[in-house]
């Protein structure tokens, strides 16, 4: 965190060879500012899909949540969409949109373990291979419902529900 000249904070944060500024008039208010913060969010994750590339994974538990999409014909995130590959229905293990607006505590991520996990890590990576114009999430879809599916591998810093103690 940095302060600029006119006394305004700034996260400074820095990929490679790009350096991404976020200040709080960083938002879609202003289109020119809308189209800079629209840019840095595509080239933070082509870095961090480079980057994934050279890594290897870990054998563990993953961490996952899956929410309903109420339009998905109102962004062109569902164009191209992946086979849920668990037995238990995605339908049954989502959340809906609504209830993800702002955390709580009552929404909780899954943990996938053993064959299970292996499986939410090859969807991660049929993704993270494939041309899909949705960056944070792994489109799927089952029986005509459109699920956004969010994957990461679990890390021994976080507690039960996921999040890391900063104690």
């Amino acid at each position: 965190m940095q302060v600029d000249g006119a006394g305004r904070k700034e996260l400074h944060a820095r990929l490679g060879d790009q350096e991404l500024i976020v200040d709080r008039s960083c938002d879609e208010s202003d289109p020119e500012r809308g189209k800079v913060a629209h840019w840095a969010l595509a080239a933070t994750s082509l870095a961090i899909a480079k980057l994934w590339n050279g890594l290897s994974e870990v054998d563990g538990p993953v961490r996952f949540m899956a929410t309903r999409r109420p339009d998905p014909k109102l962004t062109d995130y569902f164009d191209k969409t992946l086979s849920w590959p668990l037995l238990t229905p995605v339908s049954q293990l989502a959340v809906e949109w609504d209830d993800t607006d702002e955390f709580r505590k009552e929404v909780k991520s899954i943990v996938a373990e053993g064959e299970d996990a292996a499986k939410l890590r090859e969807l991660r990576r049929q993704w993270l291979d494939g041309e899909f114009y949705s960056p944070h999430f792994v489109p799927v879809e089952e029986n005509g419902r459109y699920y956004e599916v969010f994957i990461r591998d679990t890390i021994p810093l976080e507690d039960a529900t996921g999040l890391w103690s900063v104690k």
